[in-house]
């Protein structure tokens, strides 16, 4: 008797160990989702060199206002240049950094929360933002907010300071200045944001073809990632209901019940099902792009399978940013944490069964 209430004790705390795990790592995946939301809401278009000016967008985008396009992007350079000195003159010392140059919206580049401060505004040529690890080494105390710093002869107000691990940065808005032509700073960084989401990607790659700006290396459509994490974070749930559903039907069959009593049941649990869609939220998301123009195009997706490695192959040699970086990770937590909620949910249904 003892040894089987000890078993008992064991299988209880292995259950309750189990589901613990799955949820917390469920959790995180949801935490995840909700980040890829927050921060990489743009198409990203990145080039080997940079290759675009802010005068070449500025030009197109009154183009596309003065004829009332229905797709204007709102759309940021960046531009990431390393090893460039910062000093504190206050304290007379300086270290090598990342210097992010920014022509836009700088909440868009840098997929992060602040620790202090906040992020510049397009008008603010003489602010920066640093990072947690810089203002530790150059003033030894992250709140460094309204302290000043020294880069290419230039001195800059600290506007915020980043809570993030992507040591050594500094962001700065483009200087003002009047168009130079061919001397103007290039950028090899677009985010592009649009108010139609599903079409995002088509619309930035026509954007990029049709006003003739050279080819990107790849386009990470931040938007699809948005859709894809917000299913996935779905499906424990709609599993969940699935099981639920299960359970009822064969609970009402089992009843042998009169034709009258059984099409009350079914009625039941069609009401069941819509109520557990709508508090589950539940719909599936498919990308556009992967549907075929025609259904007797039997090669599209062989094609599609090869562009995408083809794709993988190419970002082999291009340069890894902060952000992109960011992006493949959380989708990567989002993704475990899923298929761990799901594995725990099918334990404990074959535990409980």
């Amino acid at each position: 008797m003892m040894h089987k209430q000890i078993h008992f004790r064991r299988r209880f705390i292995w259950k309750i160990t189990t589901l613990v795990v799955g949820a917390f790592l469920w959790i995180v995946s949801i935490i995840n989702q909700m980040y890829i939301s927050d921060y990489h809401s743009a198409v990203s278009v990145r080039y080997h060199e940079p290759v675009i000016t802010r005068q070449q967008i500025d030009i197109i985008l009154e183009d596309m206002i003065s004829r009332e396009d229905n797709y204007i992007p709102e759309i940021t350079l960046w531009q990431r240049e390393e090893n460039i000195d910062i000093t504190n003159e206050g304290k007379g010392n300086s270290m090598k950094i990342s210097l992010i140059t920014v022509a836009g919206d700088m909440s868009k580049i840098y997929p992060v929360s602040m620790l202090y401060g906040g992020y510049l505004t397009a008008e603010d040529k003489m602010g920066c933002v640093i990072d947690r690890a810089t203002a530790y080494r150059l003033y030894g105390n992250p709140n460094v907010v309204g302290m000043k710093s020294c880069i290419h002869n230039k001195e800059y107000i600290i506007r915020g300071v980043i809570d993030e691990i992507d040591s050594n940065v500094m962001i700065i808005q483009e200087e003002e200045g009047p168009y130079k032509s061919l001397d103007d700073k290039k950028y090899s960084c677009l985010e592009m944001s649009y108010t139609d989401t599903e079409n995002a990607k088509l619309l930035a790659e026509r954007f990029i073809t049709t006003n003739g700006l050279g080819t990107p290396d790849t386009y990470i459509d931040g938007y699809q990632n948005q859709k894809l994490s917000y299913m996935l974070i779905h499906i424990p749930l709609w599993f969940s209901a699935l099981y639920i559903l299960i359970y009822a039907s064969r609970k009402v069959y089992s009843l042998n019940a009169s034709p009258v009593l059984t099409l009350i049941g079914i009625v039941g649990l069609i009401l069941l099902s819509i109520i557990l869609i709508k508090l589950t939220n539940m719909y599936i998301y498919y990308p556009s792009s992967m549907i075929p123009n025609k259904w007797s195009d039997f090669d599209f997706f062989i094609s599609k399978l090869k562009l995408i490695i083809f794709s993988l192959s190419r970002k082999e040699g291009m340069a890894q940013y902060y952000k992109d970086i960011i992006l493949r990770k959380r989708m990567l937590m989002v993704i475990i944490g899923v298929v761990a909620a799901i594995i725990t949910e099918l334990y404990l249904v074959k535990k409980c069964n």
